[in-house]
């Protein structure tokens, strides 16, 4: 694991669009701290979208997060992206069998040896399997791409998996500061 600021990242960006022969304070959002925060927010998806669907790439951005689980319901991360649940290892405390469903589900039309997991809302739904069906209570542990977790202000630690990844963002920032995205 690596951490940067929000304000080494946007230094770095401005000093690596400096020497490719382009004034970065040209930039409307250089000095505008919201709009520089705001393209940090989108560089940072942009990146990690592209990292997650090259498979040579996934496991760069991929953490396990322990979803606390009451009645079969627990809260879905901010950072977990939703779109790569279906390719995400899935797992309880009992290493049940679990399949992730991107629609709600009939729990009158489903195997009794299988787990199944979907989201309503903002929120997991998780049918274990027998005999414990609608009252897991335990953690699910769930292994998918995720975006780092921002802080509310720039000059916070922000962690990523590796340096590589914080110099692919410097890079791509660099490049939406020069106005090529």
């Amino acid at each position: 694991m690596a951490t940067v600021t929000g304000d080494q990242i946007l230094a770095r960006a401005r000093v690596i669009a400096t020497q490719q022969g382009v004034d970065p304070n040209m930039s409307k959002v250089i000095d505008n701290r919201g709009g520089a925060r705001a393209l940090l927010n989108e560089t940072i998806r942009n990146l990690y979208r592209a990292k997650a669907n090259d498979q040579k790439f996934t496991n760069d951005i991929t953490t396990k997060s322990t979803i606390p689980m009451t009645a079969g319901v627990g809260a879905v991360p901010d950072e977990m992206m939703r779109e790569f649940l279906d390719q995400a290892q899935i797992a309880d405390e009992d290493d049940s069998l679990i399949t992730y469903l991107n629609y709600a589900i009939d729990v009158n039309q489903t195997f009794d040896q299988l787990g199944y997991l979907w989201i309503v809302d903002d929120e997991f739904h998780y049918l274990a399997p027998s005999p414990t069906l609608l009252t897991y209570g335990d953690d699910l542990f769930i292994t998918c791409p995720s975006f780092p977790t921002l802080p509310a202000a720039m000059s916070s630690n922000i962690t990523f998996p590796s340096e590589a990844i914080i110099d692919d963002l410097c890079s791509a920032l660099a490049a939406e500061l020069r106005g090529n995205p």
